[in-house]
């Protein structure tokens, strides 16, 4: 097995955190991306704007423990920024591939392989009657 999609996966995913925090690369909201990214995450812009001000206001890291989740939920509305706009874009490609990939292998493999096996051999003996023929 090839690690490359889990390397591409993991870089996209670095990739997209990072060029999305507003303190190293401020853009504005995308608006394909924005309306996507409030629904799936169940937020909005008003309550990103809340959240980060509060983390930012917190004065120790306790605090900053307490609001952590909410805080990560508001950085991953910053995905649906003009700044990352590509990168979300090949993030969430490979993150469908992985979970296409991921129900396959579990679920569906067991039922779908014997006939892609048919398949398989069919075509080889196709392939087979060509280079004799």
């Amino acid at each position: 097995a090839s690690f490359f999609p889990l390397g591409a996966f993991v870089h996209a995913l670095f990739g997209a955190w990072t060029l999305s925090n507003q303190s190293l690369l401020p853009s504005d909201w995308n608006d394909m991306l924005l309306p996507f990214g409030e629904w799936f995450l169940a937020t909005n812009t008003a309550e990103y704007e809340k959240t980060m001000k509060e983390w930012h206001l917190a004065g120790t890291e306790k605090e900053q423990a307490e609001m952590y989740w909410d805080f990560l939920g508001a950085r991953m509305l910053d995905l649906a920024r003009q700044g990352t706009f590509i990168i979300t874009l090949v993030f969430t490609y490979y993150l469908a591939a992985f979970i296409v990939y991921q129900v396959y292998s579990l679920f569906l493999k067991p039922f779908v392989q014997p006939f892609l096996d048919v398949a398989d051999e069919q075509f080889r003996k196709c392939l087979a009657r060509r280079t004799l023929v």
